[in-house]
């Protein structure tokens, strides 16, 4: 069986078109839409990671002011540190003074009585030279067993050691040159770390 149109060639024509017009337009609002899809996805995505970039920025310059504020202390660090350094050169194994005077007054005898005391360090030997009057030899002696005996003194040389008769008191007087075995270096004081809680 034949179909025959009777409808005019325009407007079989005119339909062609208009039908081909809504097709494309369809296709078109299709493809606006799935650009505009598209176009939106791409948006948020680099909006989130521009605030990140921005946060990180403001962050990163918030630092960075942070650390140019604490340069003049690390520079101040710094020297502290150098002058540390030359001071321990400088003192370089010597003894703990204050450890050593601290033991030479709190192991006396109560009849010895110190009138001078020096030190000396020089080439790796550290040198008390202790002057001082007591009742008697004896108590001058047992005094140098026990210095002799402590671990920090040795080598106690015995310079003189005579009676003091002529003056108002009636004793003896005495010198004594102790060397130090005990050659800790000497320490500076130590910045000590808060603790953590």
């Amino acid at each position: 069986m034949k179909y025959i149109s009777l409808l005019p060639n325009e407007y079989k024509t005119r339909k062609k078109s208009t039908r081909k017009l809504g097709i494309s337009t369809v296709a078109m609002g299709i493809a606006a839409g799935v650009a505009i899809f598209i176009f939106v996805i791409v948006s948020v995505l680099t909006i989130m990671p521009e605030s990140e970039l921005k946060a990180l920025k403001a962050e990163s310059e918030l630092l960075r002011s942070d650390i140019n504020a604490l340069l003049p202390i690390k520079e101040l660090s710094d020297d502290v540190n150098k002058l540390d350094k030359l001071v321990e050169k400088a003192v370089n194994g010597q003894p703990d003074w204050l450890e050593v005077f601290d033991f030479i007054v709190t192991d006396i005898p109560g009849n010895i009585r110190i009138t001078g005391l020096s030190a000396n360090y020089s080439e790796g030997t550290a040198l008390l030279n202790i002057q001082g009057t007591a009742a008697d030899h004896d108590e001058v002696a047992s005094w140098m067993e026990n210095l002799n005996s402590s671990g920090i003194c040795s080598d106690i040389k015995l310079n003189y050691s005579r009676s003091e008769t002529a003056s108002d008191y009636n004793g003896i007087r005495f010198e004594l040159d102790v060397s130090i075995t005990r050659e800790e270096p000497f320490k500076l004081f130590r910045e000590v770390p808060d603790e953590q809680e």
